[in-house]
């Protein structure tokens, strides 16, 4: 998603930028960091806020860990609560991937177990009898997604498959 932000700035694209913390490990501080090494106006938020903000911007912009046969979109957990907030808001969502991360075992309804990572991401020294859940991915429904910006351009996440079934063939076989 960087990399489109930043090619973005070199075209003397103006903007700016909202990032979320992106929980439990932070990997919005990374994003933020290489925005402001950019020149670009960033603010920083807490997770829960981008709903509150989600008024105040033009379009949201993801990433994608997968991308499944139907269209929707597996990524860092909080995904589908921002494409739920752009929606309430009218607020174009795109996802920002390759196709390489199609995932072909999905057209057959395969759809990997969403990892638990370690309690102690969240609460190192909880108190005792605490059941601490860590999702680290969430599955956001094609029906939020205005569009994949990928390779071939901006893409339907309804006709993902057979974008992806012309240029890569092979993870068909």
């Amino acid at each position: 998603m960087t990399y489109l932000l930043k090619r973005a700035k070199q075209e003397g694209k103006s903007f700016e930028v909202i990032c979320t913390e992106t929980r439990p490990v932070f990997q919005g501080r990374t994003t933020a960091k290489e925005m402001l090494d950019l020149g670009v106006k960033t603010t920083f938020i807490v997770d829960s806020a981008a709903r509150f903000f989600m008024n105040q911007v033009d379009l949201a912009i993801v990433g994608a860990d997968a991308i499944t046969s139907e269209g929707n979109v597996i990524n860092k957990i909080g995904t589908s609560t921002i494409a739920l907030a752009a929606h309430e808001a009218r607020t174009p969502f795109y996802v920002v991937s390759e196709l390489l991360k199609f995932d072909p075992a999905t057209m057959h309804g395969d759809y990997e177990k969403i990892e638990e990572r370690s309690p102690n991401e969240i609460w190192k020294d909880p108190p005792r009898n605490l059941v601490i859940r860590n999702p680290a991915f969430d599955v956001t429904r094609r029906d939020f997604i205005h569009g994949i910006i990928c390779e071939d351009g901006i893409v339907s996440p309804h006709s993902v498959t057979e974008i992806v079934r012309r240029m890569y063939p092979w993870i068909f076989e």
